[in-house]
């Protein structure tokens, strides 16, 4: 464009954006979105509650609206894609008269979705790719799962849970399976309490295999065309792997690493991530693993990759009888979530595998080690294990084999009867940062129900009083868990939890943000430039 050169006036008649300022001048008060609430210059402890409270609710208020917002925008990209007249092409245009007039169209490199797509992509500034992932959501929102689109209407799921609950489904091509599908998964949801995006996911993959079982193995079978590995070059010498393999083969394999990584000393200068790391190359044999702590004292006790423990490809897989036996009921392995039941009896026919019945009859007073009544048994951490598969801390994706078992009334390690009893209505997986959380963090408050249905549920209250429940996601392995009776009474004398001093940071917090900016910066060089 030349330098006098001027951009040509907008056509009158061509709709113009909704100006900024509409959002920011509408009344919002109904949404508990009005004039905040505001403090003296020495407010009392109340006011000051009150004020947090306030601030509290506007988050949560401001999240549904998102996720009205973002129902309102999938709704009005459904009605393009009709407008457009480019749903989902035919099956078999020639089962179709009717809609073998068009099939031409779905001939065209550049058909009538991809051209819809490129025009939103185009007036969003999006790539095509998110464009054709808002043209697949609002098709699910409008035909594929009506029922779950009005848990994003209603505020009930987040929009990046709804996306979740599209991916989960996009498999099932049968209307009448997927009808029930997309009913079953909203009303578990619906039924659940808060669900975070990765337990929703959870029970969409687990709904979808109970009702089209079929349609699970023949995923299963294709995606067995992706088993491979692939490496991915960096600049400044590095280089990613990147290994794709069954559910229970990449379980087990993550496992035998971290058991490299478990025999470190607690001195060790490296982080996690850096530990693991140097274990996975160990452990396909590039290079030695050892303690990096140069302490004569060292206690470290890692053995040598492809001996030992590590050797031990270890995977638990949780599943019905009946499973074994040919039924179609699926399985939960532990590290991953939900698999079918060809699976499950792929597993279970390798050699090596060991099954053990799980008995829940041995949970009625016999719950706990029989030399140390803090400890769970065998059958209990199995259970309390499958039944909360991740950290029990709404929106933590921690896998419960990484989580330490909580007693959520503590335990009374002097008068064991009179404490919080070692048992399936007050154990749960907590992450260590969480476990501390409860254990020295101010003013914060779990629990754990059950029902008169026999459902196990979950509670966290923050210090402003905000209580978020949730059901336990695998009640479907355990359906009858509830019901059994306990054997034990209530708590009368909880003991005074963990005993240990309160873990400090090696950094502050100022000081570890600018170690990590210092981190940000060296892989930012190591990455190709933007441009």
């Amino acid at each position: 464009m030349g330098q006098h050169d001027q951009l040509p006036p907008s056509s009158p008649s061509s709709p113009q954006p909704a100006e900024p300022r509409r959002w920011r001048d509408a009344d919002l008060s109904p949404l508990q979105l009005g004039a905040k609430v505001t403090l003296d210059d020495d407010p009392s402890p109340r006011e000051l509650r009150a004020a947090q409270l306030d601030r509290i609710h506007r988050v949560l208020s401001t999240c549904k609206g998102e996720s009205y917002l973002m129902w309102l925008r999938l709704d009005a990209v459904a009605d393009l894609i009709e407008q457009h007249q480019c749903g989902t092409e035919p099956a078999d245009p020639a089962a179709d008269p009717a809609s073998a007039a068009n099939s031409a169209e779905f001939t065209r490199l550049l058909e009538p979705r991809t051209q819809l797509a490129a025009a939103l992509a185009t007036a969003m500034s999006i790539s095509r790719f998110r464009a054709e992932a808002l043209l697949d959501q609002g098709e699910a929102l409008r035909h594929r799962l009506p029922e779950c689109g009005l848990l994003l209407r209603d505020g009930v799921i987040e929009p990046r849970t709804f996306a979740r609950l599209v991916f989960e489904t996009e498999g099932v091509t049968d209307p009448a399976l997927l009808a029930e599908i997309d009913h079953r998964i909203a009303e578990a949801i619906r039924a659940s309490g808060q669900v975070a995006p990765h337990a929703a996911g959870q029970q969409a993959r687990t709904i979808v295999t109970l009702i089209d079982a079929e349609g699970a193995r023949t995923d299963r079978e294709i995606a067995k065309d992706h088993i491979g590995v692939t490496v991915y070059s960096r600049r400044g010498g590095m280089a990613t792997l990147e290994i794709t393999d069954s559910a229970e083969t990449i379980v087990a394999e993550e496992n035998a690493i971290d058991a490299l990584v478990k025999g470190v000393c607690p001195n060790d200068p490296r982080s996690t991530r850096r530990r693991r790391a140097d274990a996975a190359a160990a452990h396909f044999g590039a290079k030695a693993f050892t303690c990096q702590c140069d302490r004569e004292d060292c206690t470290a006790w890692i053995s040598s990759p492809g001996s030992g423990r590590s050797a031990q490809l270890v995977v638990h897989v949780i599943t019905d009888g009946s499973t074994l036996e040919g039924g179609d009921k699926p399985g939960h392995l532990g590290g991953y979530g939900t698999i079918d039941a060809s699976q499950v009896r792929d597993i279970a026919d390798r050699p090596g595998t060991r099954v053990r019945p799980l008995n829940l009859t041995d949970l009625t007073g016999r719950a706990a080690q029989q030399a140390n009544p803090y400890r769970p048994s065998a059958t209990l951490d199995a259970v309390i294990r499958g039944l909360f598969p991740t950290c029990t801390w709404p929106g933590c994706e921690r896998p419960a084999h990484r989580c330490q078992l909580d007693h959520v009334t503590e335990f009374n390690h002097d008068h064991p009867e009179a404490g919080g009893a070692t048992c399936y209505c007050n154990i749960n997986p907590k992450c260590l940062f969480h476990h501390q959380l409860k254990t020295f963090g101010d003013d914060w408050l779990d629990d754990q129900i059950v029902d008169a249905h026999g459902t196990v549920w979950t509670e966290v209250t923050t210090p402003h009083g905000v209580t978020v429940r949730t059901r336990a996601l695998n009640t479907w392995l355990f359906p009858g868990l509830g019901l059994i009776p306990c054997g034990h009474g209530p708590p009368i004398a909880p003991g005074p939890g963990d005993p240990g001093a309160e873990p400090t940071r090696t950094l502050t917090r100022t000081e570890a943000k600018h170690a990590y900016r210092q981190r940000l910066r060296a892989r930012n060089r190591m990455e190709d430039p933007p441009y």
